[in-house]
């Protein structure tokens, strides 16, 4: 009998833990001839630390990803990061702030938008 409590707890446990380091994906739809340094997501995330690791998706090489702030309580700059598909990145944010990604990507066709991507950890959707 104690077994199977202990099981049970056990289980318990890691289900209410599995989604604590749940990585969102979030897509930026690059526009067709897009030359802008930075283009941003339409998602808005909450930051759920003080801290978010952005992890490089599909689309592009190795470029550089910012944060924007949409809505904060305390004014900071966010500086440009560079980010590679080996390497997670950890930036450190105002938690429970709202934020939107950015991206350096070109678009160099001239008839079609790209759909780039990067996932995100400490984080929850919020539009």
């Amino acid at each position: 009998m104690k077994k199977v409590l202990v099981a049970i707890l056990v289980l318990t446990m890691l289900f209410s833990f599995s989604g604590c380091n749940k990585k969102e994906e979030i897509v930026i739809t690059i526009p067709a001839g897009s030359m802008e340094e930075f283009v941003y997501s339409e998602t808005v995330f909450k930051a759920k630390k003080n801290s978010v690791i952005i992890t490089a998706g599909a689309g592009y090489d190795d470029t550089t990803v910012i944060i924007k702030p949409v809505k904060i309580k305390e004014e900071n700059a966010y500086e440009p990061t560079y980010l590679t598909h080996e390497t997670p990145v950890e930036l450190y944010i105002e938690k429970n702030g709202w934020f939107r990604i950015g991206i350096s990507v070109k678009n160099f066709q001239s008839n079609h938008d790209i759909a780039v991507s990067v996932y995100l950890q400490n984080i929850e959707i919020v539009e």
